[in-house]
């Protein structure tokens, strides 16, 4: 008898558990993307449709696909069309603030100017960066727009000084002048019959030192 009220006992929290669970699960998949695209929206930001546990990853696979199967045109410096086509869909369709969802992750997309400044300018914290994948830290670095918190904020006292209208002017011309050295070097390599191929990180690393 004794056993048997055991094994209830577990059944039953074993039943609660699972109900957590599913409940949790419902709220993360659910409710809060649809609580989430209602609050946004009375804010007057919309976004692309959400699509249960995909998100608008669907919608942005396609515009990718779409995109790479379209001929560049090698006179046009648009790429982005090219690069980033869903975005660009977005931005055409619902404005310079819009939200999107990579699986059941929200994201706002922000290209209005003076909003981007105010946020990378804020020091309240309220503005977290996001998780990039190691594979474009490895491109980009550990730098300021990946860092959050303390970090960011010692990182930021240093380089503010440095980057100042007036010392960014002293510069440019060395900018860009090393930027057609590489440029130029990337056309003898092109050039070359054994050269056809050159690694960008590591040339945008040197260019950038």
């Amino acid at each position: 008898m004794a056993y048997t009220s055991i094994g209830y006992v577990v059944a039953g929290l074993a039943v609660q558990v699972l109900i957590a669970k599913i409940l949790r699960l419902c709220w993360i998949v659910l409710w809060r993307p649809y609580a989430m695209m209602k609050s946004f929206e009375k804010q007057g930001i919309r976004g692309p449709s959400y699509s249960i546990l995909h998100g608008t990853l669907p919608e942005m696979k396609s515009l990718l696909k779409a995109a790479n199967e379209t001929v560049l045109d090698t006179s046009c410096n648009d790429i982005a069309p090219s690069v980033q086509p869903h975005y660009c869909r977005w931005s055409a369709e619902y404005g310079e603030v819009f939200l999107f969802w990579r699986g059941v992750q929200p994201a706002i997309r922000i290209a209005d100017p003076k909003l981007a400044k105010q946020i990378l300018s804020d020091k309240s914290g309220a503005y977290a960066q996001p998780q990039f994948d190691h594979r474009l830290l490895s491109f980009a670095g550990n730098g300021v727009g990946q860092l959050n918190g303390p970090d960011w904020v010692r990182h930021r006292s240093i380089l503010t000084p440095a980057f100042t209208k007036d010392k960014l002017k002293l510069m440019a011309k060395r900018m860009a002048a090393c930027t057609m050295d590489m440029a130029d070097d990337w056309k003898r390599r092109a050039r070359a019959a054994d050269h056809h191929q050159c690694e960008v990180p590591k040339q945008d690393k040197t260019v950038t030192v």
